[in-house]
């Protein structure tokens, strides 16, 4: 494999995988996320949602819950797998002694501040991404060259977009 787009969460897999044989600096290498202009970096920081139903009879409980859920402490833990959005949760006495030296991560931590996404909005990402990885896929288990993978995948991102 030439180049994978993945995030910090990939790197114990790729090492479970390879029976601790792969690690970051070894046998492959660490880049930030290219942004929209030189020089500039980009995020691919995801989350999830929280509300509170308008409908709620516990609105004020709800608003603690979400307070506490968010609370740099609990964000340090929660996503220790990952790497949390919230700057003061990466800034926690937890979350530095559990990332330690590990280059991914820290590299990743790097990266998360700019908090803006490298390239436009495309509605149609979710999608896309399946069909990458599904021909990723299919090439990997050799049911088809990686030149036909990408023949194909370009055809299917191209009619994709084209019912815009």
């Amino acid at each position: 494999m030439g180049f994978l787009f993945t995030g910090v969460w990939s790197v114990p897999t790729i090492s479970d995988m390879t029976d601790g044989e792969w690690n970051p600096g070894d046998e492959y290498g660490l880049a930030l996320i290219p942004g929209p202009e030189s020089g500039i970096t980009g995020s691919t920081n995801g989350g999830f949602h929280m509300a509170i139903a308008a409908a709620s009879q516990h609105k004020a409980e709800a608003c603690e819950f979400i307070a506490w859920a968010t609370s740099p402490e609990v964000m340090a833990v929660a996503t220790k797998d990952h790497i949390p959005t919230r700057v003061s949760a990466q800034e926690t006495e937890f979350f530095q002694n559990y990332v330690g030296d590990n280059d991914a991560t820290r590299l990743s931590l790097e990266q998360s501040v700019f908090g803006a996404p490298p390239v436009s909005t495309v509605v149609e990402l979710p999608e896309i991404a399946d069909l990458v990885l599904r021909q990723y896929n299919r090439a990997a288990i050799g049911e088809v060259s990686a030149e036909d993978a990408l023949t194909e995948l370009d055809q299917e991102i191209t009619d994709l977009l084209s019912r815009r």
